[in-house]
């Protein structure tokens, strides 16, 4: 036999088999009920949060976080945050000097901004910031080590921040323009690590950028308005060999100045001008080569690259402004480019041309002839063709010999810089002593 139960009949059923005890089953049903209520509902102790009011341990958190933000800055720039040092406040009109401890200073409420000077300037670098993609950049660069306390607009906390000079990358040397070129980032640093987050100050911070006469600086005069992101940009050419360049930042604060260098691209320079050769190997010429804008002093290894000719030494060992030379001897005919390089360095090249030797050829021929015609006796008239053939051929050979080969062929110095005098020059001597110098080729003389 089943039992069925349904809603109707379920009282009925209950007090068929509890019978006294109901009443008792109700009382315990609906206590259980209130409590199940009341642990729903906030007691008089436990408060709903509030996201628009921070709790007491939120705001106790966030003065830790300050404090130590601030401290961090404080030691970064070699101050001790517990003992009084002289704080330089700026108010309207003039800067006042007071000793405080520099952890717990409050900036006053007519006060713009006050300076804390630590060291002269660092190299710095940081684990990195986080740009608005979401990557991971490292930051670094010259930390200036004054620290500053501002104020940010719809903040009642002041802000500690220092001047980060950022040098980027070295200069680029401009080759049309002839001169070096490029750019400092700048930016007031509240923190370097983690999320860098723009606050608008209540007091922008005024900066003068300059170096040397030969140097341009844009702006010359940068007024910062925020703190961290975004870097402001000064452009910088110049037109000196002097590496690394001396730039001088300059605050109200500091009307002295803290200098900063920015490094130059090492630049290797092919001096000699492009020009035309005497080409199948009849012409050498020297070539001068020099290094500018290498910041240390250690020596750097220049090695050559040319489509034609040949390069004597082909290497050179140079050190910042220094010029050395090498030989460029001429092969071939056409346009032949020369090219310097260097690890590290930007290369420099120059093309040449070598052109058909006519000059060379027609010169040795003279000098030949000339020689022929002095050596010519009267009792030798009837052989004048021969010796005068003989001669040209002479003269061409031995200005060859001298030129090209680079024999020494005579008991004197010669000069080995090619033009028409020369050539006839050597040629006629080359006729005239050729006895002697058959006897010096052949081991005689």
């Amino acid at each position: 036999m089943s039992t069925h139960f349904d809603k109707n009949n379920l009282w009925l059923a209950l007090e068929a088999g509890y019978g006294a005890k109901l009443p008792q089953v109700r009382g315990c049903i609906l206590a259980a009920a209130i409590l199940l209520l009341c642990s729903g509902m906030p007691s008089a102790q436990t408060a709903i949060p509030d996201p628009s009011h921070p709790s007491p341990q939120q705001v106790q958190d966030t003065a830790i976080t300050r404090k130590y933000t601030r401290e961090k800055i404080l030691r970064r720039a070699d101050i001790n945050p517990e003992q009084p040092v002289p704080i330089e406040v700026q108010r309207a009109g003039r800067i006042d000097i007071v000793n405080r401890p520099a952890g717990n200073y409050t900036l006053p409420q007519d006060a713009k901004t006050a300076v804390i000077k630590g060291m002269a300037t660092r190299e710095f670098t940081s684990g990195g910031y986080v740009t608005e993609n979401k990557e991971n950049k490292p930051l670094k660069g010259v930390l200036m080590g004054d620290v500053y306390i501002g104020k940010a607009i719809g903040e009642s906390k002041p802000l500690h921040f220092q001047i980060l000079v950022d040098t980027l990358s070295p200069m680029n040397f401009n080759q049309d323009l002839q001169l070096y070129e490029g750019h400092l980032g700048i930016l007031l640093l509240e923190d370097g690590e983690g999320k860098l987050v723009l606050k608008k100050l209540e007091d922008p911070v005024m900066l003068e950028i300059s170096s040397g006469n030969q140097s341009v600086t844009d702006p010359s005069q940068l007024l910062i308005d925020h703190t961290n992101l975004p870097t402001m940009m000064v452009r910088i050419t110049d037109k000196s060999e002097t590496s690394p360049l001396p730039v001088l930042i300059r605050t109200p604060f500091r009307p002295e100045g803290l200098r900063v260098s920015v490094n130059k691209e090492p630049v290797i320079t092919v001096e000699t001008p492009p020009q035309k050769l005497e080409g199948l190997g009849v012409e050498a010429l020297p070539v001068r080569i020099s290094l500018s804008g290498q910041a240390t002093s250690g020596p750097v290894v220049v090695f050559f690259v040319q489509n034609k000719g040949t390069v004597t030494p082909d290497t050179l060992t140079l050190r910042a402004g220094q010029t050395g030379s090498v030989t460029l001897r001429s092969k071939g005919l056409g346009n032949a480019t020369l090219t310097a390089r260097a690890d590290g360095a930007r290369e420099g090249s120059v093309t040449f041309r070598f052109v058909f030797p006519w000059m060379f050829i027609l010169f040795s021929l003279i000098g030949g002839l000339l020689g022929a015609l002095i050596t010519t006796n009267k009792n030798q008239k009837d052989r004048t063709g021969r010796i005068i053939l003989t001669g040209l051929i002479t003269g061409f050979i031995v200005a060859v010999l001298y030129y090209v080969l680079g024999l020494e062929l005579f008991r004197f110095e010669l000069s080995k810089t090619l033009n028409e005098f020369a050539v006839l020059g050597v040629s006629f001597l080359g006729v005239l002593l050729w006895d002697k110098i058959k006897a010096l080729l052949s081991g005689e003389g």
